[in-house]
């Protein structure tokens, strides 16, 4: 019966649902429905992150995080996420950056996969997302000696 399924969803709207719910008490759990799935909406539709753990100070005010709960790891490759948290905002006006990122602990390299910038610090706030062509250092990457970037693939990395 999916056919008249999709005929009920698509002429009734939340608003006649509601009309109908008045008059019968069959339909009144209709609005807790209603406010139950709102409410979960808003829940999930909100930041909701790890725990995010400070690894590095960068010298121009920069702090970077890593979050070690959702590190997975994959055959010779390990996925995972960091924050980039800025004094100041950039040129765009972006103070904060996430990146899902894949590190080569055997090779000691890593490659951004997704970019999120936002304008509010730790991550708050509506993303812009970047695509990886997009970043001046898409691509395997080899992270300069003694650097938040080096200190963030050995935490992946489990060195």
């Amino acid at each position: 019966m999916p056919g008249k399924f999709t005929a009920i969803t698509t002429y009734l709207k939340w608003s006649d649902l509601e009309m109908a719910a008045q008059g019968n008490p069959k339909l009144s759990t209709f609005k807790k429905v209603k406010k139950l799935t709102l409410i979960l909406l808003l829940l999930i539709s909100t930041t909701c992150w790890g725990e995010w753990t400070k690894v590095a100070e960068g010298t121009s005010g920069t702090d970077w995080y890593i979050d070690f709960e959702r590190i997975k790891k994959t055959g010779e490759y390990v996925y995972y996420w960091v924050m980039m948290d800025t004094s100041e905002p950039d040129v765009g006006g972006y103070i904060s950056n996430m990146r899902y990122e894949m590190g080569d602990c055997e090779m000691f390299r890593k490659k951004t996969l997704q970019t999120m910038a936002y304008r509010h610090s730790m991550g708050e706030g509506e993303a812009l997302s970047i695509p990886e062509s997009a970043l001046p250092e898409h691509g395997w990457n080899y992270p300069p000696l003694d650097s938040p970037v080096e200190w963030i693939l050995k935490a992946a990395c489990g060195q």
